[in-house]
């Protein structure tokens, strides 16, 4: 078994791994030249489709992997247009299902679809609760989309939920809540990813007005496309799992080696 992991991923690759640099042109289309060695070899692919770019370098590079006999198991720690409708991610990775990829799998994806496994990551963070010694805290799903999520995460940590409920206005999120927030105890808001943290703001000022001592976060995915703003302030702690490349030390990043495969 080879495992070959993309410029877009190479964070999470050992000195045992293959980094795959694709050359490219001067007008920015890519060359795909595999090693001869490759040929008719187990491959597990790990690449993040964070760009459009990203998509491009995974169709042809699994196309080449099929031409050279490789059976490919491709593993995507994050992918981008889960936020968006489903049909978006069904025809983006509709190319990616041929003869030789034996299995595509993620992590924690926004939407889970029928086209790819969706492995949950919450155990990784139950763990790291536990390390801390935050089982006393409350548990808080701030949407309803992340209640199922919240919840995996309790069951394994032995902590209470409490679900949020956010709707958007113009320039605004609200967050309201029909459960009342217990007096001064810690609050760990638990998503999937993070990425301007208006939402985590606007929890993060709610649950500090219903009582709450102090507030953290846990997030599968640190997109985090402006970086840590003032958005990021109130909280006692923030951290991500590492399937994007860590990109601020003010946050703490989990590894994600032990299931990638």
């Amino acid at each position: 078994m080879i495992r070959c992991f993309t410029p877009s991923s190479q964070h999470l690759a050992t000195d045992q791994d293959h980094v795959f640099q694709p050359e490219v042109y001067c007008d920015g289309a890519y060359n795909i030249i595999l090693p001869p060695s490759w040929q008719g070899q187990e491959i597990t692919l790990i690449h993040n489709c964070c760009d459009h770019h990203d998509w491009i370098l995974v169709y042809l590079l699994t196309q080449k992997l099929g031409i050279a006999q490789c059976s490919v198991h491709l593993v995507l720690p994050y992918i981008s247009y889960g936020r968006q409708f489903p049909e978006y991610l069904t025809t983006l990775l509709a190319p990616l299902h041929q003869p030789h990829v034996q299995s595509i799998k993620t992590f924690d994806l926004h939407q889970p679809i029928d086209l790819i496994e969706n492995q949950c990551l919450s155990s990784l963070i139950a763990a790291d609760i536990q390390k801390r010694n935050l089982q006393d805290a409350i548990l808080i799903a701030p949407d309803k989309g992340s209640i199922h999520r919240v919840g995996t995460v309790a069951k394994i940590s032995g902590q209470s939920v409490i679900g949020l409920h956010k709707t958007r206005q113009p320039d605004q999120v609200v967050i309201t809540s029909t459960e009342p927030f217990p007096q001064s105890k810690i609050a760990i808001i638990v998503d999937d990813m993070v990425d301007t943290g208006s939402t985590l703001k606007a929890c993060a000022e709610y649950l500090l007005g219903a009582g709450a001592s102090t507030v953290h976060v846990y997030a599968t995915h640190g997109v985090l496309s402006y970086g840590l703003g003032d958005w990021a302030t109130p909280f006692a702690s923030l951290t991500f799992l590492d399937t994007l490349p860590p990109i601020h030390d003010k946050a703490r990043w989990i590894s994600i080696s032990e299931v990638i495969g």
